[in-house]
């Protein structure tokens, strides 16, 4: 995942297909079926969590996004304004590059924020 957390989405739909082809044939081997010929249905009961009943294998073509904008927000806020028991302290971000980031259009690009 550190991948698909810390290089925008837009420039990682090929490598997450390629992830995603490599962990279907592993699954293919260890339980001895093709996954490309189950149903829509056993799939995604695949990619269920264990608790659920799945096997938790994730598909990171569907989650980039999120775990893209997890790692921009988790890498932020550390840099943003704080207040203190000893007052204000200044971030190193300044709202413009943060709205760039995470902002209403960052995904948008082509290529990313």
């Amino acid at each position: 995942n550190y991948f698909i957390r810390h290089i925008p989405p837009q420039q990682t739909e090929d490598f997450c297909r390629s992830i995603d082809a490599q962990v279907n044939e592993l699954v293919n081997k260890c339980f001895a079926i093709n996954f490309e010929e189950l149903s829509d249905f056993a799939k995604s009961r695949i990619r269920l969590p264990i608790k659920l009943g799945g096997i938790g294998i994730r598909e990171l073509l569907k989650v980039r996004w999120a775990e893209f904008t997890g790692g921009v927000v988790e890498g932020i806020i550390p840099l943003l304004d704080k207040t203190s028991d000893n007052g204000f302290v200044k971030g190193k971000l300044e709202s413009a590059h943060i709205e760039h980031w995470i902002g209403e259009k960052a995904m948008e690009s082509e290529d990313g924020p």
